[in-house]
């Protein structure tokens, strides 16, 4: 991939949170999440760091987490949290192994978010297996902190769901829920004094577990979305703390199995018998979801669940193994107490690069949910993300996004796309997967300011821009279009919006050097008191298409002639007091100023 310099990247202070790690072994950072932990609006960056000798010793066994949390103040992102998961640090046989799945929730109801990770052996396929691994739950405290705490019994965790407390509830309590393939999954009920206890849950073959909000019915009980050994199901609880499957819905419904065979399993000599199935034209196999999320397809706040669904491989008809990773979407409905599966069109759809998380999110602003992919690890060559816009009318389309993508930091880094710094637009951060984690002065993790900005313009190529405020773009568009009737060329539009940061925003230096131009000089001539009311009129026409009304050109003529308006400050003014139709003239001359600007 190019690497393109719309966006602005920023360099994350990763090496302060590698430092207790050797520099002779291998550590990624993983999971990384993003919300509020502090209450200020603003997400901190939650990275989960595995520490990976690769088998060092007899147990082969990969050895702790820790947590490294980054946030962003006025002097940039800094390091303000470091935490092992474990009591201590590089101690085999005890939280060794990968995060999976994370889920954010309030749990115990301070209005302060908590983070809640899988956690699963992932380095020691080839040893002894006595080096299980816990659910890690990092935790909000009365006294401002958090705390991470690892609560059941040993197991293998591949899914975790979380709910939030909710006072007004029946279960006022915070839960969250992990499961693993063939293992004992299980329910931690957290209470406002951040005590937690265990309940029992129906034997799961889990690879997602969703807290359903809005896809629910408000009966009262609580339900997840998740699976088992079949396939789809619904995960419910009631008031009296019974949990059961509610419902289930064959993922294969309508599709033809064709054959079948056995596997060895990777953690020994046993085999295992796999179906293979006919889907959008190819086998699959391992056909099973892997993350889901709730989505609004048409904007009616009615929501349905979108399910990843990843096959391990493609496969022949006589189940010979393919190189290439499976996915796809698929979309259920849960209503009156019924799971069934909603198919859709997905144009475009990419299978050639197994994703293993999904997020829904409006990356194109048009007010419909749409859906990102990411991975674990990415694998080699392919985008940070893939990107599938909801166009409304029942079907989805795969945005071509990956050439407009940063060059990555590594062949094999991720990624995650959220608003970073505030501003209501989506940015994306990309780590590296173990690339520089042991030289401070390598970056590990960058934020790529802008991306939603770049998205809505259609993906042309763009030229260096170091801002993030959009609005620096707006204001030298509106000047350039009022001044000189024409929208700003690529490299002034980026040396005036450079001109304004270093400015702080300060619009005096482009109305001066606008009006001592030659192309002011050439469009307007010599500007005095004579001639100020044609300089006003072609303003106007430059923005509106049209000619100021008596008492708007009576105003600015005595403006100019009183020496509270230059013709500078009176074409932005203009632009700035611009309303109704003049508005919506606006806005489409900006925007196509800005296409046109970039291209």
């Amino acid at each position: 991939m190019e690497n393109n310099p719309f966006f602005q990247p920023v360099s994350l202070p990763m090496g302060d949170a590698y430092s207790d790690f050797s520099q002779t072994t291998r550590a990624s950072a993983e999971n990384v999440t993003a919300t509020d932990l502090d209450g200020d609006g603003t997400p901190e960056l939650v990275f989960h760091l595995w520490f990976n000798p690769y088998n060092p010793g007899e147990t082969d066994a990969s050895v702790p987490n820790r947590l490294a949390i980054l946030d962003a103040n006025d002097q940039g992102w800094q390091a303000v949290g470091s935490q092992w998961i474990n009591s201590t640090p590089f101690a085999p046989n005890d939280l060794g192994g990968a995060t999976r799945q994370n889920r954010v929730a309030d749990l115990n109801g301070d209005g302060i978010s908590d983070i809640a990770w899988s956690v699963n052996q992932e380095d020691g396929r080839n040893g002894d297996s006595d080096y299980d691994t816990l659910t890690s739950i990092l935790i909000s405290t009365d006294s401002g902190g958090h705390e991470v705490i690892a609560p059941g019994q040993p197991s293998w965790f591949h899914a975790v769901g979380a709910r939030s407390y909710d006072a007004d509830h029946a279960q006022p309590e915070g839960i969250v829920v992990a499961a693993g393939y063939s293992r004992l999954p299980e329910a931690f009920i957290i209470d406002k004094s951040n005590n937690v206890t265990v309940e029992d849950l129906p034997e799961l073959g889990a690879s997602t577990l969703l807290n359903l909000q809005d896809s629910a019915p408000d009966d009262g009980n609580i339900y997840f979305f998740t699976d088992d050994k079949e396939g789809p199901a619904i995960l419910e609880r009631t008031p009296a703390g019974q949990w059961s499957i509610a419902d289930k819905a064959s993922i294969t419904d309508g599709l033809d199995m064709r054959i079948f065979y056995d596997v060895p399993a990777w953690n020994g000599d046993i085999t295992a018998e796999r179906t293979a199935y006919r889907y959008q034209g190819e086998w699959v196999a391992g056909f099973a979801p892997n993350d889901a999320a709730e989505i609004d397809l048409d904007g009616s706040g009615d929501t349905a669940i979108v399910t990843h669904v990843a096959g391990a491989s493609l496969r022949e008809a006589d189940g010979t193994v393919e190189s290439r990773p499976a996915q796809y979407l698929m979309f259920f409905d849960f209503e009156d107490g019924e799971l069934t599966r909603r198919d859709m069109p997905i144009t475009g759809y990419d299978s050639e690069s197994n994703r293993n998380f999904i997020d829904v999110l409006d990356i194109d602003g048009d007010g419909l949910e749409d859906v990102i992919s990411y991975d674990y690890v990415r694998s080699e060559g392919a985008p940070l993300f893939m990107a599938y816009r909801n166009t409304g009318e029942g079907r989805f389309e795969k945005l071509a996004i990956e050439d407009i993508l940063p060059e990555p930091l590594d062949t094999t880094g991720s990624s995650l796309l959220r608003d970073f710094n505030g501003d209501g637009r989506l940015d994306i951060l990309e780590w590296a997967s173990d690339g520089g984690v042991t030289d401070p002065d390598e970056p590990s993790a960058v934020i790529h300011y802008a991306v939603q900005d770049w998205i809505e313009a259609g993906g042309a190529p763009a030229r260096e821009s170091q801002y993030q405020d959009m609005a620096y773009f707006r204001t030298v568009q509106e000047a350039y279009l009022a001044y000189y009737d024409r929208p700003a060329d690529a490299d002034g539009l980026l040396y005036w919006v450079g001109q304004l940061a270093d400015s702080d925003g300060g619009v005096d230096v482009v109305i001066d050097a606008f009006a001592a131009s030659p192309e002011a000089e050439a469009r307007y001539g010599d500007i005095n008191g004579s001639t100020i009311d044609e300089v006003v009129t072609m303003i106007y026409q430059g923005l509106f298409d049209r000619k100021p009304d008596a008492a708007g050109l009576a105003f600015y003529v005595d403006g100019y002639t009183d020496g509270d308006y230059t013709p500078g400050s009176i074409a932005l003014d203009v632009a700035a007091g611009a309303v109704g139709e003049d508005d919506l003239l606006l806005e489409n001359r900006i925007s196509l100023a800005m296409a046109e600007s970039l291209i």
